[in-house]
């Protein structure tokens, strides 16, 4: 009997604690990857402010100035599109991690719910 009642007091504790790492799985889960995707974007943008800086500073004559000077535009325009794409990209991160926590939110609910539902 002893053995029967540890079983159940193991499976209660199971249901009771479930949620919660679910919770933490899915939080742990989502800050991995938004600080992965920060360290990348990061790196990305002090490489290309490293390589624009360098281009400036080989400018040696008015003609490799003027050069310099005709580039900046691209720059700016892909500096743009890539600020825009990676606010997107992170913006979609937060959208999912909403609809994924709504979705546990929901289970968990719906278990509760038939929990209740059995001992009353």
């Amino acid at each position: 009997m002893s053995s029967n009642v540890n079983k159940i007091f193991e499976q209660q504790i199971e249901q009771i604690t479930a949620p919660a790492r679910k919770f933490a799985e899915l939080a742990l889960s989502h800050a991995e990857k938004v600080s992965a995707f920060q360290t990348e974007v990061a790196r990305d943008y002090i490489l290309m402010g490293v390589g624009y800086a360098k281009e400036a500073a080989a400018i040696d004559s008015p003609e490799s100035l003027q050069k310099w000077l005709s580039g900046r535009s691209n720059a700016v325009q892909s500096v743009g599109k890539r600020v825009g794409d990676d606010v997107q990209t992170f913006l979609g991160y937060g959208r999912e991690y909403a609809e994924q926590t709504s979705k546990l939110t929901r289970e968990q609910i719906e278990t509760v719910s038939k929990t209740v539902d059995r001992a009353a």
